[in-house]
């Protein structure tokens, strides 16, 4: 890195810090911001593009530490420069353990900012005194009272943090017109500025601890130490579904390492279609998805040592599946079945009343298993729109990826179709599991009677148009929430198999497709008729009577006139 400029990536949720920042840098030659990120998703998406010198990272953005924790798992030689207005002592404490380069306090001069980010990207590690707070107040001077200015402040910033949220459930709306998603965008922007420039005014008051306080358990590296108190509490640095994360760099873990990153972000259901998790605490939601993900990863160690070759996948594809719902269900409802009195057969013969139903709706009706499962054990170039691509490409990951979470999505609906159908009404599962508004008897009949119609419906009218038109319909998790995604495949076999309504469906799709350019042809021919009959015939004869009313009323009027000028001649 001698001769060029050291490459770095910015990752803060402050639009305008991240202005500022580019542009305070803009002023050094040897440093260049290649690229920004405002989210996890983001950051992470911007790193598979290409990956920087040095990570400039504020962590107490939402995610900030998981993400912190991410990239030190899956770039172990990148370095992390922490530039934030944390207090947060425990977590940049256990930041500095877990190998971050360094840090560096939000309203350091610029010069210096830019000194430490040479020494880090050239492989040391600068770390400025890192703020502590005790909650032992014998260890502390006495904290005068907080002057108006810092009062007045924190109440303007919790003011515009609440209207930011209501600013942005307005953005998520997908049905939002144009005009009100540029009233509302502009109006996020404000608060941002507003926000960012609330910030900068407000005063911190720091307290001084007497010499005597007794020293943190993992001291910084330079100078005295700081008492600050908190303004709130992040999320730790230690998450449990760290333990999840699959160490290595193969295609497999990281795909399995993304889809866990996904899930963290949120599951909110953005398809338009209802789903069996959407009766589901959001919380709820997250852990059964934690489950499934980790069930996944241990069958797959669990076939590797079974040494199951290539060709046998697709005779085991079936029992993948119930392995991979049972098993997860067993794990998802163990909390709760003992309160019910049942053990884990009991719950295993109340699935098995169920299994044929699950089976044919929702298991035999995931695509691409056997694909998945030779990507993930042998690393087989994935093919997509019939073009093969290698294991490792952004391509094949990216496919990997949606059909494994779609594989996710859907053993999550048959697990809560499973408690739906015999638990549904059991008042320790709707007040553990369920939304408050799923609550009464009549809105969980209400749903149920919703997912029954998308079935029918799948079963009748999608599933069929989709046959026809070789594709499968995915679901995928982005930014937080779930969508859907259409994939091409060849599916000629089955669109041979179909018969009944479904087939019917299909014929109708093919005469609508053979009809509709025809009948189009000929309203067209009808509309250019009756336009040409209208002004040309109709409209000219109009035009004449018109110009014929017209002619005599003038003539009526000359001959007024001349018979007035007549009489005065006389």
């Amino acid at each position: 890195m001698s001769n060029r400029p050291i490459e770095l990536l910015t990752i803060d949720d402050d639009p305008i810090f991240r202005l500022g920042l580019a542009t305070a840098l803009e002023a050094f030659d040897d440093i260049r911001v290649i690229a920004q990120a405002d989210s996890m998703a983001t950051a992470l998406a911007r790193l598979a593009e290409k990956i920087p010198d040095l990570v400039i990272l504020e962590p107490a953005m939402p995610d900030g530490w998981q993400l912190c924790r991410q990239i030190r798992q899956d770039y172990p030689d990148l370095p992390i420069f922490l530039l934030s207005a944390t207090t947060d002592s425990e977590n940049l404490l256990a930041a500095q353990v877990y190998g971050v380069k360094g840090y560096a306090p939000k309203g350091t001069a610029i010069e210096e900012i830019v000194a430490v980010l040479r020494l880090v990207a050239a492989g040391e590690t600068q770390w400025y005194p890192i703020v502590s707070f005790s909650p032992d107040r014998s260890l502390r001077q006495p904290i005068r009272r907080r002057n108006w200015l810092v009062r007045t402040g924190e109440s303007g910033l919790a003011q515009i943090e609440a209207t930011l949220k209501e600013v942005q459930a307005q953005l998520d709306n997908p049905q939002l017109p144009l005009f009100d998603w540029l009233y509302w965008s502009g109006r996020r922007r404000e608060l941002l500025a507003s926000r960012w420039l609330v910030k900068q005014l407000v005063p911190v008051e720091v307290v001084v601890v007497p010499e005597t306080a007794p020293e943190p358990k993992k001291p910084s590296d330079r100078g005295g130490e700081l008492a600050i108190s908190p303004k709130r509490n992040l999320s730790r640095l230690s998450l449990p579904t760290t333990d999840l994360l699959v160490p290595g760099t193969s295609p497999t873990a990281i795909i399995l390492n993304n889809t866990l990153a996904k899930i963290q972000l949120g599951i909110e259901n953005r398809t338009g279609v209802p789903l069996e998790i959407d009766i589901l605490q959001a919380n709820k939601k997250q852990e059964i998805f934690y489950l499934v993900l980790d069930r996944f990863r241990k069958i797959l160690e669990d076939l590797r040592s079974l040494n199951v070759t290539r060709e046998e996948l697709p005779q085991k594809r079936s029992l993948v599946l119930r392995e991979l719902l049972e098993s997860s269900l067993l794990d998802f409802f163990s909390q709760y079945y003992t309160s019910l009195g049942l053990n884990a057969n009991k719950i295993i013969e109340i699935f098995s009343l169920d299994a044929r139903t699950i089976e044919e709706e929702i298991l035999e009706k995931i695509p691409m298993i056997t694909e998945l499962l030779e990507y993930c054990l042998f690393e087989t170039h994935l093919a997509i729109d019939n073009i093969f691509y290698r294991p490792e490409s952004p391509e094949a990951i990216t496919r990997a990826e949606i059909i494994l979470q779609n594989l996710i999505e859907r053993i999550v609906n048959a697990i809560v179709q499973t408690i739906l159908n015999n638990f549904s009404e059991i008042e320790i599962i709707k007040q553990n599991l369920y939304q408050k508004n799923y609550l009464s008897s009549r809105e969980i009949a209400r749903f149920r009677n919703d997912i029954s119609w998308r079935y029918r419906k799948e079963r009748y009218i999608e599933e069929p148009k989709n046959i026809f038109e070789s594709q499968y319909r995915l679901f995928f998790l982005n930014g937080g929430s779930l969508k859907t995604t259409y994939i091409y495949a060849p599916r000629q076999d089955e669109l041979y198999q179909l018969n009944g309504i479904p087939w019917l469906v299909t014929i109708a799709l093919e005469l609508r497709d053979a009809l509709s350019p025809r009948l189009r042809a000929v309203v067209a021919f009808v509309g250019k008729g009756v336009v040409y009959l209208l002004t040309q015939v109709i409209g000219r004869a109009i035009g004449l009577i018109a110009r014929g009313i017209i002619q005599g009323i003038g003539n009526t009027l000359q001959e007024t006139r001349y018979g007035k000028n007549s009489e005065r001649g006389k």
